[in-house]
């Protein structure tokens, strides 16, 4: 593989964000790669929040902020993990 040659660190999303509209669909999205989360010490879900059902991700992150924090679940960039995992 080219990153092994390259010595680089390849992350694999572990939750790709519902391609949804539907708010509670998407927080039961992030309510998995938060339980992978409590599982593995990190969980990387992504989805962009620019274009499209980006305003509903948005949405279900401001409304599970509390729950999350509650879990002990704490939401970074990817790159704050850069280093950090492996």
């Amino acid at each position: 593989m080219l990153s092994n040659e390259l010595g680089a660190t390849v992350y694999v999303p572990d939750i790709l964000l519902d391609n949804s509209n539907d708010v509670r669909r998407i927080e039961r999205s992030i309510r998995r790669a938060a339980r992978q989360a409590e599982e593995n010490g990190f969980a990387i879900a992504i989805g962009n929040l620019g274009t499209g059902n980006g305003p509903a991700k948005a949405q279900a992150i401001r409304n599970m902020q509390e729950e999350l924090s509650q879990m002990g679940v704490r939401l970074v960039t990817v790159s704050e993990l850069v280093g950090k995992v492996r």
